[in-house]
This record gives structure tokens, C-alpha cells and sequence, in this order.
């Protein structure tokens, strides 16, 4: 990591030098975008990721060259070029001065981005966490993918350890780097993105290091937020009560469903694969344990009531389900920060949660460790 040290030292130095004679005013900033291939009366526009969605914040001057941005930044930030004239986004992270993007929309994955410090950190920081992530990508798109469903079940163990030996790698790589760099604009949203993969105590600490400059800016804010519900919805913690209504439109309140039982609160979707498919194995365990006192507790992030009903229908699936079809705004994920399904939580008959996130093998394991065989 010292050459990649001293390279951002080094591009500091010259952006300092230079900024002085770019002609922008102090909390400007400027993207000059020279990208072939887009058609002549096609926009590029600026969004920027809030807790609503997406938001276009700027529309693009043509100019000579390209196309221009140009405005007053507050905070360094992530924000990503759009256009109806080609598939996907083009990644900045912008903050004070000129940057340039060059690209082609055949290759819009392939832009290169130039002039902001801060994008080159966080495009570092993410390459190496795609390395690590290959670690199971490699097995799963070559090999697992094309196996077999009956082979697909026998190599199921292996495909989870190779992904939660990843997830390890690139947590302790974060915990390491982010913590060396408490003065990178791009942390806060580097480990917003990756925060499911990470120790709650070490994003604590990585938050506090974090310089007072970057702590006023929105995704620091944001990451102060996470870090409280994920201590609320912690091992240990009682659970959060909410009430939803099933699919006949009864309400529902998890802590009465809940009451001296073991549950497996199920966060889920029909449109969602890999829930589909970690559905045999909570029904299978469902069956097994459901006299001796364990039950789940389905919750859909589905928009769609035929949908979610005939999802429920056609895996079988007998247990207590609600949703209030908002999609990845539903109440009860918000409570619990979900922001990725498959997910779950257990609790035990006091009703605080004793494990998270237990899939495929890990389920049957913690149950019979509690109900016995």
C-alpha cells in the first residue's frame, strides 16, 4: 500500500498547485465528459442516491468537447452519470476542482475518471474488495451454476463457505484501510455499501476516526444512523415490535405471534431468487421443529398481493405471513435495516434475538442445538 500512498500524496500535491488557476470558485467543482458513441440530442444527467431512491441533481451543458457539469459541492460525494442514451452509470466521486471522464456507452464499466483524489481512493478500495469477491464468483458462475440441482444441494455448504470466507476477507481488509485513512471523504460510503459484511464494533471505530470535516457530510450522517439500528437489532436485544397485516388483510403484531416460541422472523419476496430457493430448507425445519415450540414469521418486500400469495402457495409455505407491499420501503425492514433479502432473524421464547442471518445448514444446526434432534 506505500505506492498507492504516496500516488494520492502525489496527485494531492498537484490538484493543490493547480486548482488555483482552473478558474472555479472555492467548493466548486467541474466534470468535463468526452464520451463517444452517444447519440446527437441524448442527455447526460447527475444523480445522487438518497434514502428515497435516486434524484437527478444536474443536467449537462454541451460544450465543444463534450458535455459540462459545473456547481457548488458541499461535501465531497458519490454521484453517478445517466443518460437514456446508454445502459448503466458512470461512478464519480466528486469533490472540489476539475475531474475529467472519458467513455465510450459500449464500455461504460470501462470509464476512466481523473482529477478527484477521493474517486481514486474509493475506486481502490472497491477493485480490491472485487478481487476478494472473486473468491466465490469464480465457483458460483463457472461451476456451481451450471451443476445439477441435485448437485447444486450437495455443494450448497460449499458454495456458503466460500462466500462467508470472502465476506471475512473484506471485512478485515476494511477495518484495516478505512481505519488508516480516517480522512478519506469516500469512507462513510464505502462501508455503507459494505456494512452487512462488517463487525459493528469495527464500524464504530472506523466512524470515530473519521475527521470532523467528513462527519458533517450526508452519508456520514447516514452511516450514524445505520450503526444505531444495527446496535438496536444487535445479538442480545429485544426485539423491535411491529404490526402488518397478513394476506387477508388481518393485522398482525410480531410480539404476540411471537410470544413463548422460538421465531424465525423471514425478511423475503417472491421476485427474490435466492429466497425462493432458502425456502425448502425453512420449510423443512419448519416441519421438523414446529412441536417443540419453534415457528416463523414471514415478512414480504413484495409490491405485487397475487404475486406474494401464489409465491406462498407455491413453496408451501404454512407459517404466518405479512407484508404492507412497499417493496424495499416496507416499515418492518426499515425497523430492522434491512436493505438485502434473503435475511433473517431468530428469537427466543423472551422474544430477544439470539442469532442472525441463518441460512441453508446453519438453521438446522442452531435449532437442534436448542430443541434438540
Amino acid at each position: 500500500m506505500t505506492n498507492f500512498r504516496i500516488t494520492l500524496l502525489a496527485l494531492a500535491s498537484f490538484l493543490l498547485v493547480t486548482s488555483c488557476n482552473n478558474g472555479l470558485k472555492e467548493n466548486e467543482f467541474s466534470i468535463n465528459v468526452n464520451l463517444s458513441g452517444l447519440n446527437e440530442g441524448k442527455e447526460l444527467v447527475l444523480q445522487q442516491r438518497t434514502k428515497d431512491g435516486y434524484e437527478v441533481t444536474d443536467t449537462a451543458e454541451v460544450v465543444k468537447d463534450g458535455f459540462l457539469f459545473k456547481n457548488i459541492l458541499e461535501h465531497p460525494k458519490l454521484v453517478y452519470i445517466t443518460s437514456s442514451g446508454f445502459r448503466g452509470a458512470i461512478p464519480v466521486f466528486v469533490e472540489a476542482g476539475e475531474i475529467q471522464v472519458t467513455a465510450s456507452i459500449d464500455s461504460i464499466n470501462k470509464a476512466v475518471v481523473t482529477g478527484s483524489n477521493a474517486h481514486d481512493f474509493f475506486t481502490a478500495i472497491n477493485q480490491e474488495l472485487a478481487n476478494i469477491d472473486k473468491i466465490w464468483q469464480d465457483y458460483y458462475f463457472n461451476t456451481f451454476r451450471s451443476m445439477s440441482k441435485e448437485d447444486q444441494a450437495l455443494n450448497e455448504e460449499k458454495i456458503n463457505n466460500l462466500y462467508d470466507s470472502a465476506q471475512v476477507l473484506k471485512a478485515n481488509y476494511l477495518e484495516t484501510e478505512l481505519l488508516k485513512n480516517g480522512n478519506q471523504p469516500a469512507i462513510p460510503t464505502l462501508v455503507l455499501s459494505n456494512i452487512d459484511a462488517m463487525n459493528i464494533d469495527a464500524v464504530q471505530a472506523i466512524y470515530d476516526n473519521l475527521s470532523p470535516e467528513i462527519l458533517d457530510a450526508d452519508d456520514a450522517e447516514n452511516l450514524a444512523e445505520r450503526i444505531a439500528i444495527i446496535k438496536r437489532t444487535d445479538i442480545g436485544q429485544p426485539l423491535i415490535d411491529f404490526t402488518m397485516n397478513d394476506t387477508l388483510g388481518n393485522p398482525i403484531t410480531l410480539s404476540e405471534y411471537a410470544a413463548g416460541k422460538y421465531v424465525l422472523v423471514d425478511f423475503w419476496a417472491a421476485w427474490c431468487a435466492p429466497c425462493r430457493g432458502e425456502n425448502p430448507n425453512v420449510l423443512a425445519n419448519y416441519k421438523k421443529y414446529n412441536k417443540k415450540g419453534f415457528t416463523v414469521f414471514g415478512v414480504s418486500f413484495d409490491k405485487n398481493k397475487e404475486n406474494w400469495i401464489k409465491a406462498i402457495n407455491d413453496d408451501g409455505l404454512i407459517w404466518g405471513q405479512v407484508s404492507d407491499l412497499q417493496f424495499w420501503n416496507n416499515a418492518a425492514g426499515k425497523l430492522y435495516g434491512v436493505r438485502s433479502i434473503p435475511q433473517n432473524i431468530l428469537l427466543d421464547p423472551n422474544g430477544i434475538i439470539i442469532e442472525k442471518n441463518l441460512r441453508g445448514a446453519a438453521l438446522g444446526k442452531k435449532l437442534e442445538e436448542l430443541l434438540g434432534k
